[in-house]
């Protein structure tokens, strides 16, 4: 997958670099532009779409808004039907096994769409956030 460049990407990291000097170096254009982010997430999606129905897939939190750091893990929501604690022990061990061939950890924030609708989730700050500023995948 080829990268676009970014035209913000050298301003960002201008400023983050003469901001925050004693901070580790970061990619910044691989996050601006999600590209490995994206595609790990593609691949939770899979893994776990073929053992359980997810309605909904979002990648939030510092590296969908482009915040990361080198150790930044990667926060995924996932919307399923209802979901016994087997199928959220399948879902943890997939995504553990993904994590650990991209050398990332990746928390996924499981949530049955019952929550989603009428839950406690739903007026969540969370959720909202999760809503607005996560990217779908």
């Amino acid at each position: 997958m080829e990268t676009i460049p970014n035209p913000l990407v050298g301003k960002i990291v201008e400023s983050v670099t003469r901001d925050y000097p004693e901070e580790q170096s970061v990619n910044y254009n691989m996050y601006a532009t999600g590209n490995k982010d994206i595609e790990i997430s593609k691949k939770v999606k899979q893994s776990v779409g073929e053992k359980i129905p997810l309605y909904e897939v979002r990648l939030f939190g510092s590296r969908a808004r482009g915040e990361a750091s080198t150790d930044s893990d990667l926060d995924l929501y996932l919307e399923t039907g209802p979901i016994s604690r087997e199928q959220r022990r399948i879902i943890s061990d997939l995504v553990w096994e993904i994590g650990f061939e991209n050398d990332i950890v990746i928390s996924p924030l499981v949530i049955p769409q019952s929550e989603t609708r009428n839950g406690a989730f739903s007026v969540s700050i969370l959720c909202k956030a999760i809503k607005t500023e996560g990217i779908s995948i």
